[in-house]
């Protein structure tokens, strides 16, 4: 999530599967998660940013 944080936001999946060094097929599912647990959230279909802590 740390890393997240560095990127602009919002972020996409793109972004976020560069700056991680992972695949699509691994960064979807994780942002997911994230969305799931609150700590990311869908801006539209294409882009997530951080919740605020």
């Amino acid at each position: 999530m740390e890393v997240l944080t560095l990127l602009p936001q919002p972020f996409t999946a793109s972004q976020a599967r560069s700056v991680l060094g992972t695949s699509r097929r691994v960064v979807i599912p994780l942002l997911e998660y994230l969305d799931g647990h609150g700590h990311t959230v869908r801006v539209d279909a294409a882009t997530r940013r951080m919740r605020p802590r």
